[in-house]
């Protein structure tokens, strides 16, 4: 589905419009604001957005995409975190 819908555009699924749609700093300082959280799975990371606005709060991100490009996408945008190829029905976690 993602090669369909974004062609190989990692610039478009990273674009500030797109960020502040789908709210990205909100859904995680809600997050934020339930506990002490430590480390998050990022389970179908994408180019790694969720990820980066978490592991700038500093914490310890793990993301998992099905896509080696989007995996790709967000190590260069987020070279200190692992990112994992996998399925959320069968996570690459152990």
């Amino acid at each position: 589905m993602n090669e369909r819908v974004f062609q190989n555009n990692i610039e478009r699924l990273r674009a500030p419009e797109r960020k502040e749609r789908i709210e990205v700093e909100k859904v995680v300082e809600l997050l934020l604001a339930k506990g002490k959280i430590k480390s998050v799975l990022d389970i179908g990371t994408g180019s790694g957005l969720f990820a980066e606005e978490f592991f700038n709060k500093g914490i310890e991100v793990t993301g998992v995409d099905l896509q080696e490009e989007m995996l790709e996408a967000a190590k260069s945008f987020l070279p200190n975190c692992e990112f994992k190829l996998g399925k959320a029905e069968e996570l690459p976690i152990q």
